[in-house]
């Protein structure tokens, strides 16, 4: 059984606000439960709550922050014409001494603008953020079109007038080729190409390229299953990938070749990160279909006969779905990782897995999520900013105004 994670209709959200506000814990029983946990209490602090107007609401994916600690993340409804809950925004938190200041910096309208954004924004050399929209892009062949099209690939630019947007690409226009509902972000490399995965439609890995009459879509491989996370490069040029085996794209004189390294139960929802050595590491959200558990972390290690080993770093007990994104390694070899309403309360966690790897590794929750003022379900991984602290969202809430639209927060671990 899969959670209504990827493609959830405004239906959903309708049933999860309700769910979230008949929450059955007392504000006493929370905070007696805050109380007996003091150091979660202290390191947590909320950035933003999201009110549903124009700073959207509910934020599907992870943040990014650019040289100047300054925040960028989207919303995944929110304002817009897109019906009751909108086309969703891209937002910036901008560091300050006093504080952060938030900003709406583009709100999409659907049709062939694109609509709900589900992953986070990437910076490209120039600043300009790349990301992609699950819906919207114009006329699309496939069935999975929503608000107006399959998705799209978008850049924004900013200017001294503000942020400007370009559709770099719209999905869904070839049934042979094409893919449609990209859920995952896009990835950069040295020469200003983007690479990525689409979920639907004919499941590929993509690379778009600019050209002097516009961005060019390259397909660069097709994909096992339902693909939902993203690519990443290693030094040499390799792309990384779950869908839903471990995979490398190898660059060749004659195109991208594939290499299946690993098959895996569950499924992974964000993209595979790597170390100094060459090994690999991503986490599923769920077990295979002999174990009961809420998801495990892999670690993939290279072997001097090209061959791959898979690894089990960890096993989530069965008490709700695990990690929804992906992992972020510290300079220790730590990682660190969010899960989507596991947890002590069953709305989700922000987590820390210590080495030594296997039987001896140490799990260590560093917020378990109550729903309330502090938020929970989180779709999104974290990130590390430049003092150390962990940063992410969560997709809801239900203390801080009747929208229960979710947050941003920090944590300093």
């Amino acid at each position: 059984m899969s959670r209504p994670h990827h493609h959830w209709s405004w239906d959903f959200v309708t049933r999860l606000r309700a769910a979230v506000a008949a929450f059955p814990l007392s504000i006493t029983l929370l905070l007696t439960l805050s109380a007996s946990q003091p150091a979660l209490a202290q390191n947590f602090k909320v950035i933003h709550y999201f009110s549903g107007g124009e700073d959207g609401a509910f934020p599907q994916a992870g943040l990014t922050m650019d040289s100047a600690g300054n925040l960028y993340g989207t919303t995944s409804a929110g304002y817009g014409d897109c019906g009751t809950f909108g086309c969703g925004t891209v937002f910036e938190l901008k560091h300050t001494e006093s504080g952060w200041v938030f900003n709406t910096i583009y709100t999409f309208r659907g049709g062939s603008d694109g609509a709900q954004p589900t992953s986070r924004v990437k910076i490209g050399p120039d600043g300009s953020l790349y990301g992609t929209t699950y819906y919207g892009g114009g006329e699309c062949i496939w069935y999975y079109g929503g608000s107006g099209g399959c998705g799209t690939v978008y850049k924004l630019t900013p200017s001294d007038n503000g942020w400007t947007e370009t559709v770099l690409y719209s999905f869904g226009t070839d049934r042979l080729t094409d893919g449609a509902n990209p859920y995952s972000p896009v990835t950069l490399d040295q020469h200003g190409d983007l690479y990525g995965t689409t979920h639907y439609g004919s499941q590929i890995a993509y690379q778009l390229s600019q050209t002097e009459s516009g961005w060019r879509e390259a397909v660069i491989a097709r994909l096992a299953g339902y693909p939902l996370a993203g690519m990443t490069f290693d030094k040499a040029g390799n792309l990384y990938g779950v869908s839903p085996e471990l995979f490398q794209l190898q660059p060749t004189s004659s195109g991208w070749q594939y290499h299946r390294l690993a098959g895996f139960w569950g499924d992974a929802l964000g993209a595979p990160i790597l170390d100094g050595d060459g090994n690999v590491y991503f986490a599923t959200d769920g077990c295979g279909p002999y174990q009961i558990c809420g998801g495990m972390i892999f670690r993939a290690t290279p072997m001097p006969n090209g061959q791959w080993t898979l690894s089990e770093l960890y096993t989530f007990p069965a008490q709700g779905y695990g990690p929804s994104d992906s992992l972020v390694m510290d300079s220790a070899g730590n990682l660190y990782g969010t899960t989507w309403n596991a947890g002590a309360y069953g709305h989700g966690s922000v987590f820390k897995l210590a080495p030594p790897y296997g039987s001896g590794a140490t799990y260590t929750s560093l917020h378990d999520f109550t729903g309330q003022a502090d938020g929970g379900f989180l779709y999104g991984n974290v990130i590390f900013g430049p003092d150390g602290n962990l940063y992410g969202t969560t997709f809801s809430d239900s203390a801080k105004n009747s929208c229960a639209c979710g947050l941003v927060f920090e944590i300093t671990p």
